[in-house]
């Protein structure tokens, strides 16, 4: 049973993890993009590699029952301090965000 010290503990949390997000663009649903971010957070802190984080997210995203909508394409996820990109996906599956705290791009996406 989780105590009402842990649950305030992990809404801010939560808090503090948005507050440093900033969303450039983002077709996800409030809660997706709650949860992508939190992901995030957590490959990166975990990780050494942005490769690493990159692959970390992405097991999340496709293992995460929130995530699976959108026909059968697959996650993709870019982690950076720089890139551009160009790509087709699935409507309503994409974001693309800054983690300021981390100073790291995320791009995520469903292909079609």
């Amino acid at each position: 049973m989780e105590s009402s010290s842990d649950s305030e503990a992990e809404r801010e949390a939560v808090k503090q993890d948005l507050k440093n997000a900033k969303i450039n663009h983002s077709d996800l649903t409030k809660d997706m993009e709650v949860k992508a971010i939190r992901y995030a957070v957590e490959a990166i802190s975990k990780s050494t590699l942005d490769k690493d984080a990159g692959s970390y997210l992405k097991q999340k995203l496709d293992t995460d029952p929130d995530f699976q909508g959108g026909g059968d394409g697959a996650w993709q996820v870019v982690i950076g301090r720089s890139f551009a990109a160009s790509l087709t996906y699935a409507t309503h599956y994409l974001m693309f965000f800054e983690l300021l705290s981390k100073r790291r791009s995320v791009l995520i996406f469903k292909t079609q």
